[in-house]
């Protein structure tokens, strides 16, 4: 959908109307009911990224995957003591506001895809079988993926708030297990959309390098740095 989208608007900037496009584009990979229910499993689909507040976050608009994975490694950063480097995360009053602000914006969103992701699942019913696997690869599956890295961020925040108090020991340890397994989940669902000509597609990732991140929350400990 992307590249289509983006050839479209280069060809005829003046005339593009997204609501437009996803319609037509729905209606030539899915036919029938899949048209008219599918614009508005993606209409769902983008309003659930959480949009920033820019004098906090500035250059940004939507919390997307690039934007939270490195939310998820100042996280990490905080928790071991490293130091604040990027001017981005100093905007806070302190590390707690930081923390909360991120785990509110990571349950908003969560809520409104779990929702949208039963609803996609429902969708799998009336779609033409030859489209299913297409459907799965590129919406079940991204969603997937996106409610794996917010899952993670979520708990790390919880994780990092648990660590402010003395005796948020056993919380901060079960938040960090529920991160470890929701980067865990993600890597397995995304192994559904590997296959036939994509197989092996998201191995060597280096975008957000799940792999890399799954590493360094395993080596999250109460007092920091193990």
């Amino acid at each position: 959908m992307g590249i289509d989208m983006l050839s479209k608007i280069t060809w005829n900037v003046d005339n593009f109307k997204t609501d437009d496009f996803i319609r037509q584009w729905c209606a030539k990979q899915f036919g029938g009911q899949g048209a008219e229910h599918i614009p508005q499993l993606y209409e769902a689909f983008f309003d659930g990224f959480y949009e920033l507040e820019n004098k906090l976050i500035p250059y940004q608009v939507l919390a997307v995957d690039g934007l939270v994975k490195m939310v998820g490694l100042r996280l990490i950063g905080i928790m071991k003591g490293e130091p604040v480097l990027d001017h981005r995360y100093t905007r806070f009053d302190s590390d707690i506001d930081f923390f909360n602000y991120y785990k509110n914006a990571t349950q908003h969103s969560l809520i409104k895809w779990g929702r949208l992701y039963s609803n996609a699942l429902n969708s799998l019913t009336f779609i033409d079988s030859r489209r299913k696997q297409f459907f799965t690869d590129n919406f079940i599956v991204q969603l997937e993926i996106l409610m794996g890295l917010y899952n993670w961020v979520y708990y790390l925040c919880i994780a990092a708030l648990a660590m402010q108090k003395q005796n948020g020991k056993e919380k901060f340890k079960a938040a960090v297990k529920k991160s470890v397994y929701s980067l865990e989940q993600l890597i397995e669902n995304r192994k559904k959309a590997e296959h036939g000509k994509w197989r092996n597609w998201y191995k060597g990732d280096t975008k957000i390098n799940v792999n890399q991140l799954l590493n360094k929350t395993k080596g999250l400990s109460f007092n920091g740095l193990r």
